[in-house]
């Protein structure tokens, strides 16, 4: 089952023709910080959490790169594999192999790490979508049998307000950090 397994562990399961890295906006997101400088991962990665992204793979290599960011570690392919290996997290050695080559491909199809930014507002929006959809279900299902001291409870939803923020700040920075990054790469 997928969810009964420890999201910290490396996902036993990894079809590379599952998910083309290439129009994956999560795998497009961590292809370009695979690919940052340190001071540009970090940047793309403020307000992001591995939960944001949609798949399991996505979420595990997501939390690997945040934690080697955190440690002041470029997030390079290599590194983020060893990270995994040496937390323990990797798994078996068919695990590794298929975590070397979900990276490997990854890392291969991605744009120039400028665009981070804008993959990370894509991913906030559909992390923001998933929390919205998933309140939504709750309530109808309260509005139907719960008291109304539960339902009115679940009205307040600090989360999805949060996520909110967290997608608009990145809307509405994307465009002048891209700019920003472009003028430098012309130079």
């Amino acid at each position: 089952m997928p969810g009964s397994e420890d999201s910290r562990a490396a996902p036993a399961y990894y079809d590379p023709a599952a998910q083309d890295a290439t129009m994956d906006p999560g795998r497009q997101f961590i292809g370009c910080l695979l690919q940052a400088p340190l001071h540009i991962a970090r940047r793309a990665l403020a307000g992001m959490n591995s939960s944001d992204a949609d798949d399991q793979m996505t979420s595990f290599v997501l939390q690997l790169v945040i934690e080697l960011v955190a440690d002041d570690v470029p997030p390079a392919p290599a590194a983020v594999c060893e990270h995994a290996r040496s937390t323990g997290r990797a798994g078996s050695e068919t695990r590794q192999t298929r975590l070397r080559t979900w990276v490997f491909d990854t890392f291969q199809a991605a744009v120039v790490p400028q665009m981070a930014w804008y993959f990370k507002t894509i991913l906030l929006e559909k992390a923001w979508r998933r929390a919205v959809a998933e309140h939504a279900t709750r309530l109808s299902q309260a509005a139907r049998s719960s008291p109304v001291d539960v339902l009115a409870g679940l009205l307040d939803n600090p989360h999805l307000a949060m996520l909110y923020q967290r997608y608009r700040a990145a809307a509405d920075t994307s465009g002048e950090l891209d700019s920003r990054a472009a003028s430098v790469a012309a130079a």
